[in-house]
């Protein structure tokens, strides 16, 4: 049996020009999933093209923390979270202290609104029932402590490891994801062996991570139109393979 990748287009949702070029490459079997947005002005037209392109199946949801508008009242009120309007402003996540500890009343707020935005996900009646998340705000220790109750009270099939096909990674990078992989988040949820960006597997040191046979493997793709052509907007090498 050889490695089975998976390739997971991310932000579906987010703008129209996403929502088409996410479209087009299930069309062009350039991506096998993609994940869900569901607090942007255009996610109820990706809801539509999903079913429209027969891939509702593929659909997973990409929670949000820190970008555009909260779907519950009590987390606009943390400046940590949202500005002055109520938007996400993602400051929470420029802090490494705030991405590791939150006190137990913002993880209960934070909860709120990862619940809406899953009763919203199955509301539109997918199935995939795997997370991932804008911004990886997943795998900050904070938000995963506020995550990890609702794997089990929505029956979560599956949830995106923190990147671990990547070189550049610190000495404490590499110790808090091979902790979080493999002690925080695996126990809870099944996840793939890797996780990185094609540019990740392009640039991968053989020396310092091999992919075994049987392995699993997720590549995120962002999908959007230049022009007339799909580009991965992460990646110069796509602006030349997928012509």
């Amino acid at each position: 049996m050889n490695t089975k990748l998976i390739i997971s287009a991310d932000d579906f949702g987010c703008n129209s020009n996403i929502n088409v070029a996410i479209s087009d490459s299930f069309n062009r079997n350039l991506c096998t999933n993609t994940s869900l947005i569901v607090n942007m002005p255009l996610t109820e037209e990706a809801v539509e093209i999903a079913y429209r392109n027969k891939f509702e199946h593929k659909v997973g949801l990409h929670i949000n923390l820190t970008e555009g508008r909260p779907l519950t009242d009590s987390i606009r009120r943390l400046n940590l979270f949202c500005d002055e309007e109520g938007n996400f402003n993602a400051a929470f996540h420029t802090n490494t202290l705030t991405r590791l500890y939150l006190n137990t009343k913002i993880i209960g707020i934070i909860r709120e609104e990862i619940n809406e935005q899953l009763e919203k996900y199955i509301k539109y009646k997918f199935e995939l029932l795997h997370l991932d998340s804008h911004h990886h705000i997943h795998t900050d220790y904070a938000i995963f402590k506020a995550i990890k109750p609702l794997i089990k009270k929505y029956n979560v099939k599956s949830m995106r490891i923190s990147r671990n096909l990547y070189n550049k990674n610190t000495l404490y990078n590499s110790i808090y994801k091979l902790i979080f992989n493999n002690y925080i988040i695996k126990p809870s949820v099944y996840t793939t062996d890797y996780f990185g960006s094609i540019d990740d597997l392009l640039n991968l040191s053989k020396d310092k991570i091999k992919v075994k046979e049987r392995d699993v493997v997720e590549l995120m793709i962002h999908p959007i139109y230049e022009g007339d052509t799909v580009v991965d907007a992460n990646i110069e090498l796509a602006r030349k393979i997928s012509n």
